[in-house]
């Protein structure tokens, strides 16, 4: 039976994942909340969020905050890398359902996720964890990115709105 275990995320832990460069943040520097999950001892995926307004503009559409409850949840873009072909995906899928969950009950009030518009499988993957396509950039909700790429927006919010 497969052992399954999850722990903080470690810098070595980047080295699995060659696409790992182009989330853009150093290994050393990922901030939490960040974590790898582990099959047998070897890593299968390492995901997280920065936390931070990616986008300035998205504080206005978010409700106002009413006076009475202290300021302390925010916005973060989510990350992923898993190993491929992925052998233990059921478990990856309920860990990281667990992990968005519990962000969004905690001190997120949104989630946000750039996915190129050529990976349809990564945005299956994180159309099952409850995000939807953000689509304050357009009718198809398509971004293009100074590196030239088209990328499409996704977004969860605490309560389960866009």
């Amino acid at each position: 039976m497969t052992e399954y275990a999850i722990r903080p995320f470690q810098p070595d832990d980047a080295r699995y994942f060659p696409e790992f460069a182009d989330l853009g943040i150093r290994p050393e520097h990922v901030p939490n909340p960040a974590f790898t999950g582990m099959a047998d001892g070897q890593v299968v995926i390492c995901a997280g969020v920065v936390p931070g307004m990616v986008l300035k503009a998205a504080s206005r559409l978010l409700p106002p905050r009413p006076a009475s409850e202290p300021y302390r949840r925010g916005m973060g873009e989510a990350w992923a890398c898993l190993v491929r072909p992925c052998q233990h995906g059921r478990w990856v899928l309920k860990t990281v359902r667990g992990f968005v969950g519990a962000l969004l009950e905690g001190d997120f009030d949104r989630l946000e996720a750039m996915i190129r518009v050529d990976r349809v499988d990564w945005q299956k993957w994180i159309r099952f964890h409850g995000f939807e396509i953000d689509y304050r950039f357009g009718r198809n909700g398509y971004i293009q990115c100074p590196d030239g790429v088209e990328r499409l927006m996704f977004a969860r919010i605490a309560g389960g709105g866009r």
